[in-house]
């Protein structure tokens, strides 16, 4: 943009006669240019608008994007739609903006051959305008202190980067997986800050942190749940893939608990062991959170006989029942179902009863095709206001705003399996079951 205005500025001073007829053609031809060379910054909404006016026909900008503004103010732009012709950058940086929610404005991106730096964006919810973008990245990914960014699902198509991964004090990022594609992380991995993150063992990530500290350094720290530092994501690691469904001592108590689901934490036993389970009777349609008074105990959900294992985790685990049935509650001292410490803690469960099956049934809620091997289709005669997808274990996987009657979800790089569907109906909850081809 400096060698756009710079021209404009001579064009002012050379105004008349035969100096302006001189450098009209000059003029003319930088105008009609497909892209400026060089670093293009954007630091105003103005300043966006008016680059698909100068550039009608840029795709591929061979420098870097720079949309916002540098640290000590925030940008006003909001829309990045004016971009949506661009294919091609080659570093992007989106940094101080107090208004954009969204990079819906770069959807036709497919390359970027630097870094991926976004930071400091108070009202950024998502990356998935950059969901198009495929392949490597030259350089780094750097997410940072964007307050209301729910999860990085844009980049679930990124399969290699050439230097490390950086994902910082984002206050309300509660799902990573959009980074497990990626197959090489050379230069670091850090995970700091992230307080409502509880999930870091992806597949790659497991894989990076069984190298030595010298040649492959990672900083995994003050997070939640198993990703609250690196040894809790090494055990998340290891843990058994059906999880811990041993119980060297028998259930209690005797009978199962019906939760009332008032909103609050109910104790099912004050006086629980590791190696026991409790059963419990749930409700279709109701969401549960089972957790221990111990926050390093490890939790594992499975049916009624103990044969098969619904979710597990440490702390707690959520999920939502998709029949009435009874399950087995179990708890362990860690993730490799160790037990035995007879150690008093309290098994609790919550449950707040706003999703009884009776109410989601006036919903017309219709999906498909069932199974599934690409894109689910979803519609309702109510307004949807988000969508997430959660595996059997009781992880989100992916989730996206809609607002709307009707939404679909690329469930294509999803590995096969069953799968549920919470979709948000103005506050109602109802979820659906689908098996991933």
């Amino acid at each position: 943009m400096r060698n756009f205005y710079s021209i404009k500025k001579q064009v002012n001073i050379f105004r008349s006669g035969v100096l302006l007829f001189a450098i009209a053609p000059l003029f003319s031809l930088n105008i009609n240019a497909q892209c400026p060379p060089g670093d293009i910054d954007l630091t105003t909404q103005a300043e966006v608008n008016q680059f698909i006016i100068d550039y009608p026909n840029c795709t591929q900008i061979t420098g870097r994007l720079f949309i916002g503004l540098t640290p000590g103010s925030l940008s006003n732009i909001t829309d990045l739609s004016p971009l949506n012709n661009l294919t091609s950058v080659g570093r992007l940086t989106v940094q101080y903006t107090s208004s954009l929610t969204n990079l819906n404005g770069l959807s036709n991106l497919t390359n970027i051959g630097g870094a991926v730096h976004i930071r400091n964006n108070d009202a950024l919810t998502n990356l998935d305008g950059l969901s198009t973008v495929t392949g490597t990245v030259a350089g780094y990914i750097y997410v940072a202190y964007n307050p209301q960014l729910q999860n990085l699902n844009g980049l679930s198509s990124v399969t290699q980067i050439t230097q490390h991964i950086d994902i910082s004090f984002n206050n309300s990022l509660t799902n990573i997986s959009g980074l497990q594609n990626i197959n090489s992380v050379i230069a670091g991995l850090t995970i700091q800050s992230n307080p409502a993150l509880t999930v870091c063992n992806l597949p790659n990530f497991c894989t990076y942190l069984t190298n030595p500290v010298g040649t492959h350094p990672r900083n995994i720290i003050n997070n939640a749940g198993d990703c609250i530092s690196e040894q809790s994501v090494v055990a998340a690691c290891n843990a058994p893939a059906t999880g811990c469904l041993q119980s060297s001592l028998p259930q209690w108590p005797a009978t199962a608990f019906t939760p009332s689901c008032t909103g609050t934490a109910e104790v099912i036993a004050a006086d629980a062991w590791t190696g026991e389970y409790s059963k419990v009777q749930l409700t279709a349609g109701q969401e549960y959170t089972f957790s221990s008074s111990v926050a390093t105990d490890f939790i594992t959900i499975s049916n009624e006989d103990g044969t098969t294992a619904y979710m597990f985790g440490t702390s707690s685990v959520t999920g939502t029942a998709t029949t009435n049935e009874t399950v087995r509650f179990y708890l362990h001292l860690d993730s490799l179902c160790n037990s035995g410490d007879n150690v008093d803690r309290s098994r609790i469960v919550q449950c707040n009863g706003n999703s009884s099956v009776s109410e989601m049934d006036t919903d017309k809620l219709s999906y498909y095709p069932n199974p599934v091997t690409d894109v689910l289709n979803i519609t309702n005669d109510k307004i949807i206001t988000d969508v997430s997808v959660v595996n059997i274990i009781g992880k989100t996987v992916m989730s996206k705003t809609v607002n709307s009657t009707a939404t679909q979800i690329d469930m294509t790089l999803l590995p096969a399996g069953n799968y549920f569907i919470k979709t948000n109906l103005d506050g109602t909850v109802k979820t659906i079951k689908v098996l991933k081809q």
